[in-house]
C-alpha cells in the first residue's frame, strides 16, 4: 500500500554533517492512516533526539523543540476517512549545540499518537526510525591543523633525526 513506509525515509536531513555552532535544516514526513472502517480523528505526534555527546544512550536535554515550548510536532488529525492517508511534510531549521561531540552519531525520530513518549520503549502505534549522522568541525578547521602536522613533522625529522 502507498501509505507504508517501507524505506525508512520519514526523516530527511539537508545534510549528514553538521557543525557544532551552525544551522541545519530537517524535513520530517509525518503520515497518518485510518485502517477502520469509519471515519476517524486522533492527535499525532513527532518527537526527534539526537545523541549529541555520543554516549550511546538518549536523554530529555537532547530532544529537539519541534514546538516551543514543547519539544515534540502535533496534528489533529480530523475526521480521516476509512483507507485514507494524510501526508504532512514539516521543514524545521536547528542550530547545533557547540559543544556537540566530532564524530557519528545518531539521530532518533518517533511518531505517535502518545505526547509522552520517551526515546525508548514500547508503543502500540507509532513508529521509531534511526539514522546515522557526522558531527563534523567547521570547515577548514582540519586543514589548518593539517598544515601544522606536515610542518612539526618535517621539521623534526630535520632537525631532530635519530640515527638509524
Amino acid at each position: 500500500m502507498g501509505w507504508q513506509d517501507t524505506y525508512d525515509d520519514g526523516i530527511i536531513l539537508s545534510s549528514y554533517n553538521l557543525v557544532p555552532g551552525k544551522e541545519f535544516t530537517l524535513t520530517f514526513t509525518a503520515v497518518a492512516y485510518n485502517p477502520t472502517q469509519t471515519p476517524k480523528s486522533w492527535n499525532q505526534y513527532v518527537r526527534i533526539w539526537i545523541d549529541w555527546n555520543q554516549s550511546g544512550s538518549w536523554e530529555d536535554k537532547e530532544s529537539l523543540l519541534l514546538q516551543p515550548p514543547k519539544n515534540y510536532w502535533h496534528r489533529y488529525v480530523k475526521n480521516l476517512a476509512p483507507g485514507e492517508y494524510l501526508r504532512e511534510v514539516v521543514v524545521k531549521r536547528f542550530v547545533v549545540p557547540s559543544d556537540a561531540k566530532v564524530g557519528t552519531t545518531w539521530l532518533r525520530a518517533r511518531i505517535s499518537r502518545y505526547w509522552g513518549m520517551k526515546p525508548i520503549g514500547n508503543y502500540t502505534q507509532g513508529e521509531c526510525e534511526d539514522y546515522p549522522i557526522n558531527i563534523v568541525p567547521e570547515p577548514g578547521t582540519f586543514g589548518m591543523l593539517g598544515i601544522g602536522m606536515l610542518i612539526f613533522t618535517f621539521l623534526k625529522r630535520r632537525f631532530y633525526r635519530t640515527p638509524c
